[in-house]
């Protein structure tokens, strides 16, 4: 993965959509669609579900089969999926321990 930062971003339930919903919009009128963003389906796969991710993209977003993302929600159920980095993943566990640890100082430190 030599990708870093935002890899993709779904928004709003637009890689939700299916074909077979009568009440879907048509993604052609999603100004997102028409700006080069990819509309995905959830989909079926064994006894899970999952994202294709057309072979355009992972070549753009250099990523293979394997890879691992790290995912994480934001407002207005927006997904963010960045490459998985393990240091940054020990780091991110060892701030949220110190931030739950001295809340009562960092709040002390906040007025």
């Amino acid at each position: 993965m030599g990708s870093t930062g935002v890899l993709y971003n779904l928004y709003n339930g637009v890689a939700a959509m299916t074909a077979q919903d009568p009440d879907a919009q048509d993604p052609k009128d999603d100004a997102a669609a028409t700006a080069g963003a990819h509309v995905l389906q959830v989909r079926k796969i064994g006894n899970s579900v999952g994202l294709i991710l057309p072979k355009e993209l992972l070549a753009r977003l250099n990523l293979v089969v394997g890879d691992k993302l790290h995912v994480s929600e934001q407002t207005e159920r927006v997904l963010k999926l960045s490459p998985y980095d393990p240091k940054h993943a020990r780091a991110m566990t060892l701030a949220r321990k110190a931030f739950k640890d001295y809340a009562d100082t960092f709040k002390e430190l906040a007025k």
